[in-house]
């Protein structure tokens, strides 16, 4: 956890607003060890780190360029 933690949630959708993949860290899902921070894909959760919006634009860019 940084120094300067804040609460997050960046969520990416497709065109007809299905979740593709959202990170938070929001105080629930005690059983990830990432634990605030998790991700959720697809209807899984999955552990995580805590992520900034220019670190999920770099992971969104790459998952899309071809």
């Amino acid at each position: 956890m940084s120094e300067d933690e804040y609460n997050y949630s960046f969520h990416w959708q497709d065109i007809n607003n299905n979740l593709i993949i959202r990170w938070d860290n929001s105080p629930h899902h005690k059983e990830i060890s990432t634990y605030p921070h998790h991700k959720h894909i697809r209807g899984t959760t999955e552990p995580s780190k805590e992520i900034s919006l220019k670190e999920v634009m770099v992971y969104i860019e790459k998952q899309i360029m071809f």
